[in-house]
């Protein structure tokens, strides 16, 4: 995992949390307000780790209960003119952050896209 640049390759994970506006029930999976923010967004990298290591530490650095974790490739978001880019911190090395080209957030579009081509694994039915 290099940790000066994300490679297109590289698969990037998103904890959606149990709030009803993060799922979208009619079709059963995450909304595009799971990936919407006016900030970075922030995902966990895969960096070599198992699917069962990557959900536990999003559960751990995300404060609120999560229903599932969606997953999807840097390439989808370079296809779609956004950025990633590697953000280590403390407790998390593989944390990384999305922002729609040329500013800072994800907007509605990008925030659909990414809702739209996410693959996801649900962890709770709350």
């Amino acid at each position: 995992m290099d940790t000066k640049k994300v490679g297109e390759e590289e698969v990037l994970y998103r904890g959606i949390t149990t709030n009803p506006t993060m799922w979208k029930s009619s079709e059963n999976r995450p909304s595009s307000a799971a990936f919407k923010q006016t900030h970075s967004l922030s995902v966990d990298r895969e960096g070599g780790r198992s699917f069962v290591e990557i959900k536990e530490n999003l559960i751990k650095n995300i404060s609120s209960n999560l229903k599932a974790v969606a997953y999807f490739s840097a390439k989808d978001c370079f296809y779609n003119h956004m950025t990633v880019r590697p953000d280590p911190v403390i407790n998390n090395p593989y944390h990384a952050l999305i922002d729609d080209e040329g500013g800072v957030g994800v907007g509605k579009t990008s925030a659909r896209y990414l809702a739209k081509v996410c693959k996801f694994s649900v962890l709770s039915e709350t």
